[in-house]
Formats: C-alpha cells, structure tokens, sequence
C-alpha cells in the first residue's frame, strides 16, 4: 500500500507542477486542459531528463530527475501561475464536477487495473521479460543509450524512451522495477481511461459556443459519450465469442470451468495479431512500447483539437509541439505516424480556412525541424533495420468475410452508426445518396474480383467517411475535429491491407493498435454532437434506435476482455500469491531458491557486471537472470536480438557463435570455459535449476570451481541446488587470439 502511495503523491505532484502551463495550453477547452497534466508531465520531464545522459553532458541520476522536474515547476509556475490562480477562482460549479469525475475515473481505473494485475503479476508472459529487462538495465545505467541485459556489450537497439519512462518514475518513487512495472499498467490504463473521457468532453462539449449555452443536459451527454469511448477503447475487443456461441452453444460451460484455457486462447491467437488490441496489454500487463505512448497519441489529439478550434496560440504551444512529436516518436514510432497525418491535416485545414500560406508552412517547417533534431540524438547509436515498407495496390493480407467481421465488428457498427446519423443534415440527398450507392457497388465488385472483400469493405467506409466530411465542409464551411478523427482511424485500417512495414502482423497489429483508440474517441464525440443537434436525435425512437445497437455491440466486445481477466486472474482468486512485484512472482513460485540468489546479485553486483546463464529461444524462461537484475548476459532470447540486429551486420552474425560458446563454457574443459569466460568479460557464472537442465554433467562444476570462487551462497550457509560463481581474475590464464579477438572492444559498456 505504502508503494502505491508514493506512486500516486508523485503522479499527483508532478501533474501539479505543470498545471499553469496545461492551463496555458488549453484554457479555452470546456475542461481547461487539467485533465491532461499527468501525461503532459510524464512525457516533458522524460525528454528534458533524457536528453542529457543521451548527449553525454549529465549522468543519468535522481538528481538530475529532481533538477529538471524542479525546472519545468518553476518555468510553468512563474510564467503562468498568476493568470491560472485567477481562473481557476472563476470555475463554475458544472467545471468542478467534471474535474472531479474524471479524477475519479482516473482513481478508479487505476484501483481496478492494480487488483487485476496483483492476482497474476507474473514475469513470464508474452514479451514482459524483454521489457522488464530493459527497464533494469536503464535503471542501472549513467549514460544513454543503455547498455543491452541481453546481448553484453552491446547497447539497446531499440526505440526505448517508453521504458526509460518506467524507469524515471520507479527511481523517483524508490520502488523496485518489478513493482514499477505493475503500477505504470496501472498509470496508462488510468491515464487513457480519464484522457479519453476528456477529450470526447471537450469536443462535445465545444459545438456550445458560449458558456450559456453548455446546458446541465450538455454536460451529462459529453459525459456518457466520454465514459462509452473510455469503455469501448479499453474493454472491448473482437466478437470471436459470439461466432463460437452461435456455432456451439455448450461451450459456454467451458469458457467458465476451472482451468480450462482454451475459451481464452482462441479468440485471441485464431486470428493472430489482429486482435491485439489494448484491453489485451492491460489485462496481461505486457506493456510495450505501443502500449505506453498511448496517451501521447491522446494527448497529440488534444494538441491538433486545440489548434483545429483556435488558430492563434502562446508561443509555447509551437516550442512544445516537436517535443510531443519527439517524444511519441521515440516511445513508438508506430504510435508517432497517425499524429503526424493528424497534424498535416489540422494545418492543411488551417490554411484552407484562413489561406495564411506563409505561416502555415513555417510552422509546419518548425516543428519537423524541431522534431528531427530531437529524433537525431537518438539515432545517431541506433542502427536502423533495412527499409522493409512496401506498397501495393494488391493486398497484402486477404482475410475472409467471417474473420472481418469478427475482428472489426464493433469498431464498423460504431461508424456505420455515427455516418447514417449525418444523413438528415444532407441537401439533395439523392445526389449523394447515388454517389455512395454508386461507390459502394463498384467497390464490392471490385472486392470480389480483385482486392478481395474485406479490402473492399475498408475502402467503402473510407470512402464514406470522406463523403461525408466533404459534404459537412461544402455545407457549412466547417468540418467537426471527430469526423477528422475518423477519417484518420479509417486511413490506418485501410492501409494495414495495401501496406506492408516490416511485416503484415505488426502492420495490422499496430496500425490497428491506434485505430482502435482514435474511432473511439471519434464515435462518441460525434455521438455527443449529433445527439445535441435536436433535429438530428429528436424522438425517443430515435435515441432508442441509435443507443440499443451500440450498446449492444459493445456488450458483446467485452465478452472477450471479461473471460480474459477471469483466465488470468483465476476467476478473481488468484495463484496463491497476491503482490504487485512480478519479478519476486515468477521466482516465489517457481524457483524459491533462485530468488535469494537474484538479491543477493541485486544487492553485491556492481551495475553493468556480465552475467552468464543459459541462453533459448523466445517466448521461453531463459535470460531469466540477466531480466529479474539488469546484468547483462552473453546472449537472452537469439531471435529477439536476430530482429534488432538487423541493421548491424556485424553484431547479427555474432549471435550464433554466442549461443555456441555459452555452450562450451557450460560443457568445455576449464581452459576453453576460462578463456570464453574472459572473451566475454563475464563475471558470474549462474548456476540453477534451469542451467542445470540443460547442462546435466556434475563435470561443470569441477571446472568453475577450479578458476572461480563460490560467492552465493555464503561459507557459512550450505550450499543447494542454486549456486554463483564469481571470477577470481587472479587466475586468468593466457589465451589464444583467436579466443580474445576484439573482446575489448565488444565488452566494454556505456
């Protein structure tokens, strides 16, 4: 509980801290931005702490972390406390209410996301290790980029601002990383919860001009709106349950039995990563890169919402703006490509509506500009992968009818909804009717004859997504920023079949990833505006009519979240074990032994010290060590590094040979184990149950201990099945130089 505590007292602190400056920002929004100073804080004290340690000036410390946060403080205090105390005397009744329930949803989610996650914290899971490892060894670095706990002497390639965040708040929080980890689950499922819930408000509540017109009714429709994009981004998912009922109405006694797995399974790896959406992050705690530059993506909409409805700005907005970009980039370049479309739309649309040419394209200049130099900091040690995007106008990806329908059926019924409702606004609604008619013929044949169906499909709702947005500007001279969110939405889940980045899964998958929150926000924020367009929703039939399939469909998305949660947690009761550290999880339950090993590494290791323990494949329990302390080891998860690698032709040829000699050092006689042991510059040799497997013959120990000294455990306990080795370099032996060629140079650490 005192964890906890701590973690929310800092969150709090730090949201405080810049709340004149959110007000700053975005004072003219119906929630006066306040709901956004907790992302805003996270990522602006990320990138003011990042930038030193990644250029080489100051080391990576609490210090530095306290200094900068103490900076920004000041900066939004001085500059813009004054005008924000006044204001903030000014707050009508109505104003407080909402602030209040959306800390409330904050408090709320993040209590929830924290239950769930202690009754099965468990480190193994998905991709967790990598990104628990990473998180460890940032912790444990000065300097940036951090060295790599999976590949020793070698530093991380890969986009690992996201981690660094976990990091930043597990140092100013004193609490051990396995723990941070669990509470950043809960920090992002709270932060998306209560900025989604904002903004749906905000451009609900923004169609009222003026503050006489936000009526106690326009308030409580922004509301619902915003609890339902809440609730549809963050637990809903693919209606695979539904099909699997309709088809065998008795496997419903399986999806609740004690036990069963496969009700769980099933709707998720049928289809592969297509259903990777949010819920399934959160529910798991796996967290990657994608997962937490989440609101950033939210906050980039808050950003492009506040200029699409005010075109001037503090200068602030425009020094802070590549920062964001920056910063989304460098969590998850996936997450950055919807918001730079987003900001190349809301400035097209600024110099259609105001033709200021020159301004526009300046700032647009300035803030790439800004962007890219930040991004260069990072790339100047990252050795990018080869360009793997391609183009074609076949797709990339055919998926059957049935499929499509499961994976998107929530997502397309909301937007179907939200399209028809546009349909009384139109003017010569035959013109336009046979327009969309006409489209949607030839699109389907086309479907059926080339591009197949689902294909053709996306590019229909596109396509009337621009209908109709073209139409709302024509009509009125204006476009709703919910329409240009969808319009967004919509792009990404069309490409994912003509476009391929690296491969087809991660490209529906992560595409799809940010589509899922954007439609969600857009749906219910043009939800809430039709709804308070009286000659839109007049009757009750109507209102009935548009609320009973759209809470429906979202009733049955949530079928798969609720099972999943059921499965993980164990029906709510837990594994035995109820604690937030998944680190200290894994080891109590399986490895009891190994865990006192882990800290008595944790607690006499020195930062950076090489590791040496059995290596395997992904997905397995290997690299557990080098995972649970933030040492480096020889080699973790060969295929995972097989992927970063790609773009250092030297390092991707070395991993094989690395999985050979950890081998030889765990099977060899004492002269070659000694001279690969000094290759690598390793300075325990771990040896447990796993390395035990694997490596059977008592003959091993012999050799170690004829070179090395028993650290762990101590003299004066006696030893069991799990023992340390450390070097004793008084015994280093002379090697051939074929052993030690160039082991300097691959050994030595940031």
């Amino acid at each position: 509980m005192q964890q906890i505590l701590q973690w929310i007292v800092v969150l709090e602190v730090l949201g405080l801290a810049i709340l004149p400056l959110t007000w700053a920002l975005f004072r003219t929004l119906p929630t006066k931005g306040i709901i956004y100073t907790k992302p805003l804080a996270i990522i602006l004290v990320a990138m003011g702490v990042w930038v030193f340690p990644a250029l080489h000036l100051i080391p990576y410390t609490l210090a530095l972390i306290i200094g900068v946060s103490g900076g920004i403080a000041a900066v939004s205090w001085v500059a813009f406390g004054r005008q924000c105390m006044q204001e903030l005397r000014q707050l009508r009744r109505t104003d407080i209410t909402l602030l209040v329930v959306a800390e409330t949803i904050f408090l709320t989610a993040f209590l929830w996301q924290i239950s769930v996650v202690t009754l099965n914290p468990n480190l193994y899971i998905a991709e967790k290790p990598m990104n628990v490892a990473f998180v460890q060894a940032i912790q444990q670095s000065q300097w940036f980029p951090p060295y790599d706990p999976w590949m020793a002497g070698y530093t991380i390639n890969y986009y690992y601002l996201g981690h660094f965040v976990i990091s930043l708040l597990a140092k100013i929080t004193f609490v051990p990383v396995g723990v941070a980890f669990s509470l950043m689950s809960a920090t992002l499922f709270a932060l998306l919860a209560a900025t989604l819930f904002a903004i749906v408000v905000d451009m609900a509540l923004l169609r009222s001009a003026t503050a006489s017109e936000q009526t106690r009714r326009s308030y409580v429709i922004a509301g619902w709106c915003g609890v339902g994009a809440a609730f549809m981004a963050l637990s809903t998912s693919n209606i695979v349950p539904l099909f699997q009922l309709i088809a065998k109405p008795g496997i419903i006694g399986s999806w609740l039995a004690a036990g069963e797995t496969q009700w769980a399974s099933a709707p998720y790896y049928a289809h592969g990563s297509l259903s990777g959406l949010p819920w399934r992050s959160f529910v798991v705690n796996e967290l990657h890169s994608s997962d937490i530059a989440l609101p950033f993506l939210v906050l980039c909409c808050v950003w492009g919402l506040q200029h699409w409805q005010q075109t001037k700005q503090p200068r602030v907005f425009w020094v802070l703006t590549p920062v964001l970009l920056a910063g989304t980039a460098l969590t998850s370049p996936w997450i950055v490509y919807p918001c730079l479309l987003l900001f190349a739309l809301v400035y097209g649309y600024d110099l259609l509506q105001h033709r200021a040419f020159h301004s526009t394209i300046l700032i647009g200049l300035m803030t790439l500009t800004g962007m890219a130099l930040l991004v260069v900091i990072f790339t100047q040690s990252y050795q990018a992968p080869p360009n793997l995007i391609a183009f074609s106008l076949q797709p990339t990806h055919h998926l059957p009818l049935d499929i499509f329908i499961q994976q998107f059926g929530v997502k397309l019924t909301g937007i179907v909804l939200v399209l028809t409702l546009q349909l009384p606004s139109f003017r010569q609604r035959w013109l336009w009717g046979a327009w969309a008619t006409v489209s949607l013929v030839t699109m389907l044949a086309v479907g059926l004859t080339w591009i197949g169906i689902a294909a053709a499909i996306a590019v229909v709702v596109w396509s009337l997504v621009v209908l109709v947005s073209v139409h709302h500007y024509l009509q009125k001279r204006n476009l709703p920023f919910s329409l240009l969110l969808l319009f967004v939405a919509q792009t990404l889940d069309t490409l994912a079949f003509f476009v391929i980045i690296h491969d087809i899964e991660n490209t529906f998958f992560k595409l799809g990833f940010s589509s899922w929150i954007l439609a969600s926000i857009a749906i219910f924020a043009e939800l809430g505006r039709l709804w308070q367009a009286n000659h839109t929703i007049n009757t009750h039939w109507r209102k009935l009519a548009v609320v009973t399939p759209l809470v429906v469909v979202l009733f049955v998305g949530s079928w798969l979240p609720a099972l999943a949660v059921a499965h993980f947690t164990n029906r709510l009761e837990g594994w035995g074990l109820r604690m937030l550290d998944g680190v200290a999880f894994y080891f109590i339950a399986t490895y009891p032994q190994e865990h006192s090993a882990v800290e008595w590494l944790q607690a006499h290791a020195e930062p950076g010290s090489v590791v040496l323990e059995a290596t395997g494949p992904s997905f397995s329990r290997m690299a557990r060590i080098a995972t649970s302390t933030g040492l480096p080891t020889v080699m973790g998860w060969y295929p995972h590094q097989a992927l970063w690698r790609q773009g250092n032709p030297s390092a991707l040829s070395e991993i094989d040979q690395r999985v050979h000699d950890i081998n030889r050092m765990y099977s060899s006689d004492r002269a070659e184990a000694q001279c690969l042991i000094q290759h690598y510059n390793v300075e325990y040799v771990f040896m447990g149950y796993m390395e035990r497997e694997v490596f059977p013959s008592d003959d091993i120990l012999t050799n170690f201990e004829e070179f090395m000294t028993v650290t762990y455990p101590p003299a004066a306990q006696s030893r069991g099945d799990v023992l340390i080795y450390q070097r004793n370099r008084a015994n280093d032996i002379a090697c051939p130089s074929s052993e030690v060629d160039q082991s300097a140079e691959r050994t030595s650490l940031p």
